[in-house]
């Protein structure tokens, strides 16, 4: 099985190329809302065991959206640009979805045989996972909107910038080591699963180089999260109807999910 390559297409336009000043500030607006994040969730009144998680997610989705409204309206306010078209949200990619489907699921199944390979360690995210309230919304947020957030910022925004700079291997490169990066504190104590969130981010790039589009990266993105999302809730539905502490279920490690990141937490 092998992934296909971009469809050529039908009428190119004219190629805005980003300046080092725009980068500049989506990269200060990035770091500066991950500062100031966590003071603006605090003063949300949140309640329950799941207080930690709900404002993790919340302070997730407000960074991750403000800094899409800056790149869009540097796209649409100040360059008069598609926006969609500059994220290369584009139809014309010759992959199948279900093929994409399926590229998705063998990635989650390998990371999670990949993992069973190291001992566990208690990493921030399986911290934050410790209710079923908190398992709940992290699922939405994993399935509905982490793949389309995430890919629009590093296999979106900041791949074309540096496809445009320095050439779409180094655009792999770069984008899957931010990344791996920015989700390396939520797993922090476990070096495997920072080497894993590694390569999943250059699955990943490498899907958006080679099909010419955004969209075949989040429908894998988006199989990847459901499918270790999915064997996740299955081992602990069968742990629940089972005594003792070795149930034998089956086992996905969260942490090989994408998660809030650590700066965004704040105080439980």
């Amino acid at each position: 099985m092998t992934l296909p390559t971009a469809a050529p297409p039908a009428d190119p336009a004219p190629e805005h190329r980003w300046r080092a000043q725009d980068v500049t500030l989506v990269g200060g607006a990035f770091i500066a809302l991950n500062l100031v994040a966590p003071s603006i969730v605090g003063a949300i009144d949140v309640g329950g065991a799941s207080a930690a998680a709900a404002r993790a997610l919340i302070a997730t989705l407000l960074v991750q959206l403000a800094v899409i409204g800056v790149i869009a309206v540097l796209a649409r306010g100040v360059y008069r640009l598609r926006f969609f078209d500059e994220i290369g949200w584009t139809r014309g990619y010759a992959a199948r979805n279900g093929s994409l489907c399926l590229w998705g699921m063998v990635l989650a199944l390998t990371v999670m045989l990949a993992s069973a390979l190291f001992p566990p360690n208690d990493t921030p995210i399986e911290q934050l996972l410790s209710t079923p309230g908190a398992v709940a919304m992290f699922a939405v947020y994993a399935v509905l909107f982490a793949p389309a957030l995430e890919e629009t910022l590093f296999r979106g925004f900041l791949f074309r910038v540096v496809d445009q700079w320095a050439g779409p291997r180094a655009a792999v490169r770069t984008s899957a080591a931010a990344f791996g990066i920015v989700h390396a504190p939520q797993l922090w104590g476990s070096l495997a699963a920072i080497l894993v969130i590694f390569a999943v981010g250059y699955v990943l790039s490498e899907v958006r180089r080679r099909t010419g589009s955004l969209i075949p990266a989040v429908i894998v993105h988006t199989a990847y999260n459901g499918t270790i999302l999915l064997v996740f809730l299955a081992g602990v539905l069968a742990g629940a109807g089972q005594a003792g502490p070795d149930t034998g279920a089956v086992h996905a490690d969260p942490a090989a999910l994408d998660a809030p990141n650590r700066s965004m937490m704040g105080s439980p």
